[in-house]
């Protein structure tokens, strides 16, 4: 956000709500506090994530996941808004508000304005790259880039204003796709330190004293690195 940042938002699981930091402001502007008053009265309400009926066209499999309605949202609740399309909603909605209410692209003076749609990152790495809910979340993007470009036509006026898209990173197909394709599977962690303790054993010998535990346990130690110590 840089050191002269007016605000500097970002959403609380701890709060319930949009914070910000000291170095930036005292408080939340109140058009965030409405934004966050909305948001607790909408976890109130049982509410399901279900696909775009673009997805149902395509004749996909649909999938449901329930937020059921509480009155003080748990940290697993709030797990599963933040891994869903719910919390990409209220992003886009707190970037309308931020146009509307500080009067962003009304002078001479260039504005900027920053988002971080963190949701596709989250449901990628929850549900897969090439899940429904990855496709659906995308889709989603797309509607409510359109209806926000809308809203800058209309407040700062079309060709007043420059939108930059970037990307965060790519992702490989979650292993049990892949495997039918490309012979592809999974290893888990515990498998994959017990083929590298063997693997240095067999190429350096026993780890060097005072540690008589395994290279991977004697680096962790900080007795050194096999490279290090050979």
């Amino acid at each position: 956000a840089g050191k002269r940042a007016r605000h500097a938002l970002w959403f609380s699981p701890k709060e319930l709500g949009w914070v910000t930091s000291q170095a930036y402001a005292r408080k939340v502007p109140r058009w965030a506090e409405r934004l966050t008053t909305a948001q607790r009265e909408l976890w109130k309400k049982a509410r399901t994530w279900r696909p775009l009926d673009e997805i149902a066209r395509r004749g996909a499999a649909a999938f449901r996941h329930l937020l059921p309605r509480v009155k003080k949202p748990t940290a697993e609740h709030m797990e599963s808004w933040a891994y869903s399309a719910f919390s990409q909603e209220a992003l886009f909605a707190l970037a309308t508000e931020a146009i509307r209410d500080e009067d962003l692209g009304k002078d001479d003076i260039p504005d900027l304005l920053v988002l971080s749609v963190s949701t596709v990152d989250l449901v990628g790495h929850k549900y897969g790259q090439g899940s429904l809910e990855s496709l659906d979340v995308q889709l989603r993007i797309d509607d409510e880039l359109s209806r926000f470009l809308a809203v800058l036509d209309k407040r700062v006026g079309r060709g007043r204003y420059t939108v930059a898209l970037s990307s965060d990173h790519g992702a490989a197909r979650v292993p049990e796709r892949a495997a039918a394709a490309d012979g592809a599977g999974r290893l888990a962690a515990k498998e994959l330190g017990e083929l590298a303790r063997t693997t240095l054993a067999q190429l350096l010998g026993p780890a060097p004293a005072p540690s008589d535990t395994p290279w991977l346990e004697a680096y962790d130690a900080g007795v050194g690195s096999p490279l290090e110590l050979k």
